[in-house]
């Protein structure tokens, strides 16, 4: 038997999930290790993001990957390992990072090597990193999710270090594809 795969089941609406029954191909409630519904910070679309976070992405039903509305991801790394940290998702906001890069081995190494400087953003208080395995071409291949209690740890001297970084910028130049998001926490559910 295959060791689980953790990782992340990622749905995209207009529409307040709050008002809306859950997908037809949400994941099993026995995986579910988390359930998280955000807004978008910003006004673009989509504006609603609900993130599933599963123990195992090989039990999500593959469903409707049409357009962009469901995204799976296998979970990389977790910067939170060996921290006191829940391993459900508990920051009051979000920034998710999605990118494409002609060497995804640099861009996932890369991101484990700016842990220690992402950790001492004050109001830290998780990254992980995760693969594509199910969404349409369009979607990045790698996401990154940094959890802050809130936004005013985008205002800190610490968090303008670790956006000015060079290997940063560099990284995000060589890119084929860039999605960043700013995502408030809306309601948690699990």
């Amino acid at each position: 038997m295959a060791a689980p795969e953790p990782g992340l089941v990622v749905y995209l609406s207009n529409e307040d999930p709050l008002t809306c029954p859950a997908p037809d191909d949400a994941p099993d409630a026995s995986t579910v290790e988390a359930c998280v519904h955000y807004r978008a910070a910003d006004t673009r679309a989509p504006t609603y993001v609900t993130i599933y976070s599963v123990s195992d992405i090989k039990a999500i039903p593959s469903g409707d990957s049409t357009g962009d509305r469901k995204r799976v991801f296998r979970q990389l790394h977790d910067a939170a390992e060996g921290e006191p940290v829940p391993p459900n998702i508990k920051g009051g906001v979000i920034l998710s990072m999605g990118a494409t890069h002609p060497s995804r081995e640099t861009i996932e190494e890369w991101h484990v090597s700016v842990f220690p400087q992402i950790r001492v953003i004050p109001g830290w208080v998780r990254s992980r990193g995760y693969e594509l395995v199910q969404g349409v071409d369009t979607v990045p291949e790698v996401l990154a999710l940094h959890e802050y209690e809130n936004e005013q740890s985008f205002a800190t001297d610490e968090f303008e270090r670790y956006v000015a970084d060079y290997r940063r910028i560099d990284i995000i130049r060589a890119c084929t594809q860039n999605e960043r998001r700013i995502l408030l926490l809306h309601k948690t559910v699990v």
